[in-house]
């Protein structure tokens, strides 16, 4: 049984993206809810430095023997604060209601230190010193925090101690940013001027030339001569290479030459050289096929063309009649209540057809599971779009079947992806993990249905306090000055491949104390450091600069402490 378990963790590594770090004392974290009052005295008496963590699961007995006082007893109805949800929301601050990972709403009421507590020392905001080395924090927090980072660092420099850590932002940057662009021609829309023929039905949807999509891409391209990096998120073969066929034009880089722009810390004159000029073309896979044959007409190609060579004929009304060209295949066909047609909307309840007539409810039980059911489609699916030259796939969906017959683990038919991928992207929660040596790159999914069809919706998380940001945008409203103001304000704006190597990067390095003097970073390049320390600190060292406290080394292999 050990064995199975040795190699089970051995395929499977989930890597968090926690903060590397040393200090000269000992850390030890502990969550009041976990513990009783013997166990709080043993853990108050121990020379450890100590991390006492209030949170909403924490027994009275604790409280009281803590002398805290927590009022109100239930959810206030705070002003001026709001916490950011996916629909329009109620207002709270964000330190006191948060959503778990159930999506539970949970509140934690202000704690406050009773008055009884005399010899309390506040540290900071919520954050008070019990005794020497014992600290407690009156709200969820952890050593994943760059808050509480710092104000252990502040504390122990205070007492004579050094504490460091990995920053999590590459050296020259505050904070990091992944960013995507959706290239698709056929969006489902209901005010479309054009139609694509699904299963006899015709489906209105907006549709975008190749010129248009072609200037739009030069522009995103562009962004590269500024150290902007864009992923192109492509559903339908044609994307593929209308971005690869995109180039530049060399008159309009020049133009840029005669301008100053202004960047993270002063303005500057910036030079293109156009025959010089180099951008990492990233492009990722949410479907081969367009999504609205993806998810509403599983299996309508069964006789596939050369990949590479074929993407699905557009009907369009022109003058009074149809013009159309190839006809494929019909079998399966998702329709949704109320989905537009080109002269109504369909009044039927949301069902499965099969060659134009509705399935018994027991079979259409079954493709309601569509990833199981319609295994083969979505693995071929994915196939071909590793086949046309995608460094990555993004999944649509985070289900288990999909998942796992994409890495291969399960299904009638699965991928074999090992070494023919750079990447995975998988909706959830923002997170990074290895499976087979495999980069997995986890992200708030960006799209929604709509009648049936996955849409690639605006999504933007802001970076805050190192931990990095998503925005993610179909093509024709993709916000390049966002991505400006960001990296004015300090913001390393990567794209996908660039993201998944950077947190691959930061969780195989590491950084070590030694003899309290000493500190080496196995892996220095693009590494920033922050430092507490009172001693004198000795190197060569590319920029250090005194911060409120600490100090901010860049790329140090070496540092020495005096």
């Amino acid at each position: 049984m050990k064995k199975l378990l040795i190699i089970a963790l051995i395929i499977s590594c989930v890597y968090a993206i926690n903060y590397k770090y040393v200090s000269t004392v000992p850390i030890e974290v502990v969550n009041l809810s976990n513990i009783n009052v013997n166990e709080l005295e043993k853990y108050l008496n121990d020379n450890r430095l100590t991390l006492l963590i209030l949170d909403e699961r924490t027994k009275k007995d604790i409280i009281k023997a803590l002398n805290i006082t927590i009022s109100p007893d239930k959810i206030p109805d705070y002003d001026n604060y709001t916490l950011i949800t996916n629909s329009n929301c109620i207002v709270y601050p964000k330190k006191y209601v948060y959503y778990d990972d159930d999506g539970a709403l949970i509140y934690i009421p202000p704690a406050n230190i009773s008055s009884k507590s005399i010899n309390y020392t506040k540290i900071s905001d919520g954050v008070y010193e019990i005794k020497k080395n014992k600290l407690l924090f009156l709200y969820p927090t952890d050593l994943n925090d760059k808050k509480t980072l710092d104000i252990l660092g502040r504390y122990i420099a205070k007492n004579n101690g050094t504490f460091a850590y990995i920053n999590k932002a590459p050296a020259g940057y505050d904070n990091i940013l992944v960013a995507g662009v959706g290239v698709s021609k056929v969006i489902p829309d209901e005010n479309g001027k054009y139609c694509i023929k699904v299963a006899k039905r015709k489906i209105k949807v907006n549709y975008l030339d190749d010129e248009v999509i072609n200037k739009k891409i030069k522009a995103i391209k562009l962004l590269s001569a500024f150290g902007i990096n864009v992923s192109y998120i492509v559903s339908g073969d044609e994307a593929i290479k209308l971005i690869e066929k995109s180039n530049l034009n060399k008159e309009d880089l020049k133009l840029i030459n005669q301008y100053w722009f202004k960047s993270y810390k002063n303005y500057t004159h910036t030079y293109i050289n156009p025959e010089k000029l180099n951008y990492d073309l990233d492009i990722v896979a949410l479907s081969y096929y367009p999504l609205i044959y993806v998810d509403k007409s599983p299996e309508t190609f069964e006789n596939d063309p050369t990949v590479g060579g074929y993407y699905p004929t557009l009907i369009n009304y022109e003058s009074g009649y149809w013009q159309l060209g190839e006809i494929s295949e019909n079998r399966y066909y998702y329709l949704y209540k109320g989905e537009p047609y080109w002269n109504g909307k369909a009044n039927e309840v949301s069902k499965w057809y099969y060659k134009g007539e509705p399935v018994p409810e027991k079979e259409n039980n079954k493709m309601n599971d569509r990833y199981k059911y319609f295994n083969h489609w979505f693995v071929k699916n994915y196939g071909y779009a590793l086949a046309s030259g995608c460094n990555g796939l993004f999944l649509e969906s985070s289900n288990e079947d999909l998942v796992n017959a994409v890495l291969g683990k399960d299904g009638d038919w699965k991928l074999d992806i090992n070494g023919k991928v750079k990447y995975l992207i998988i909706p959830g929660k923002r997170g990074f993990e290895i499976y087979n040596g495999i980069p997995i790159l986890k992200v708030p999914t960006p799209l929604s249905e709509v009648y049936g069809v996955n849409i690639l919706n605006i999504t933007y998380i802001p970076p805050e306090d190192e931990e990095f940001g998503v925005y993610i945008a179909d093509i024709r409203h993709f916000n390049t000055n966002l991505l400006f103001k960001l990296k004015n304000e300090g913001t390393c704006i990567m794209n996908f491949n660039q993201m998944v190597n950077w947190l691959k990067d930061y969780y195989e390095n590491n950084i070590h104390l030694i003899n309290k003097s000493i500190i080496i970073v196995k892996n220095p390049k693009n590494v920033k450091i922050t430092l507490y320390t009172n001693k004198q600190i000795l190197g060569n060292f590319k920029h250090l600069i005194k911060n409120n406290g600490s100090y901010i080394i860049e790329c140090p292999k070496v540092i020495i402490l005096r």
